[in-house]
């Protein structure tokens, strides 16, 4: 073997052995105490309600709209209280981001005569991911629509 390809063989061997090598962390050099480790706390539950969604105006007692939830289903919504009178739907602004793959390209409002309004989103460029209550407007006057 000749003297170069020992000394390469040594010098990965010591570069190696560098690497995977670790310090004692219970002890330091300058005679500090070492850190405490934390206990890992459980990770809190996620939000149930869509990030952006809001309720405007004040939800009646005993009305169709104080029997719905924000983050519900379009056809669980529908199954609860009943379709919309009128319902139309738009595109965002979104819908024109290069690579944007979010839930929130399209909306829809449905319109219930007497109550108010509610906002979904509509779902992302191919169509999925969409139909989750994101808004409810109270305004028995329609105007919302």
């Amino acid at each position: 073997m000749t003297i170069s390809k020992m000394g390469l063989i040594i010098a990965t061997a010591v570069l190696i052995s560098a690497c995977s090598g670790g310090s004692d962390s219970s002890s330091t050099a300058s005679g500090s105490k070492p850190e405490k480790k934390m206990a890992a706390k459980p990770a809190k539950p996620a939000a149930t309600k869509p990030r952006g969604s809001k309720i405007t105006g004040t939800i009646r007692p005993g009305s169709k709209f104080s029997k719905i939830k924000l983050g519900m289903s379009m056809a669980r919504v529908n199954s609860t209280i009943g379709g919309p009178n009128d319902l139309k739907r738009h595109e965002t602004g979104k819908r024109w981001i290069p690579f944007y793959y979010g839930s929130d390209v399209q909306r829809m409002q449905a319109l219930y005569d007497g109550e108010g309004c509610l906002t979904y989103n509509g779902g992302n460029v191919f169509g999925g991911g969409g139909n989750k209550l994101i808004g409810i407007n109270v305004d028995p006057s329609g105007a919302c629509y």
